[in-house]
Order: C-alpha cells, then structure tokens, then sequence
C-alpha cells in the first residue's frame, strides 16, 4: 500500500479503537484527537510544518463557528507546481479530475 495511505490508516485505526471500547464517550470528542493527528500527519505528507490544530473558533464579527481550524508555519515548497500537483494527485486520487 502507498506511503501516503498511513495517515488515513492510522486514522482508522484510533477511531476503531476509540469506538471499540465499553465505555463509551461523546462521539464527536472521540474523533478530536485522531483528527488532529491526521492534520499533522497529513501536512507533513505535503511538505509543512509546525501543523497547529485548533478546536472551535469564533470566526470574525461572529459569523459562525466551525468545528475545527488549522495553522502551520509557512511553507516554503521544494518543487514545482507540477510537482505540487502530481502529489495532491496521489495524495487525493478523487479530486484529481475535478481541477
């Protein structure tokens, strides 16, 4: 299996393991932290660093209010756009098309 399918497996195994157990928790609590691993592992997949999760974020003026915000350090990217492109291809085989 590809390399960069190892965050998306890690991913499902500590949520199978968070929803395997007899006790049981809010659901949405027990994806907050696989979730935000899988930020990290993910930016690192596409070459960024310092990948800050950030839980519930009042957005300006109070418009809304999602579920979860990233920030990371700025990239500076190795490659060319068409390097870039090709891996958010292998990376994202679905979206592929659609750009």
């Amino acid at each position: 299996m590809p390399t960069h399918h190892a965050p998306l497996q890690q991913f499902a195994s500590a949520i199978r393991e968070k929803f395997s157990t007899q006790v049981t928790g809010e659901p949405e609590e027990q994806l907050r932290a696989p979730f935000e691993q899988l930020l990290r592992d993910a930016g690192h997949a596409l070459g960024m660093t310092g990948i800050v999760p950030i839980g519930e974020t009042l957005l300006k003026h109070g418009v809304g209010r999602p579920e979860r915000n990233a920030k990371s350090l700025p990239v500076k990217w190795q490659f060319s756009i068409q390097d870039a492109r090709r891996k958010l291809a292998r990376l994202y085989p679905y979206t592929a098309d659609s750009t």
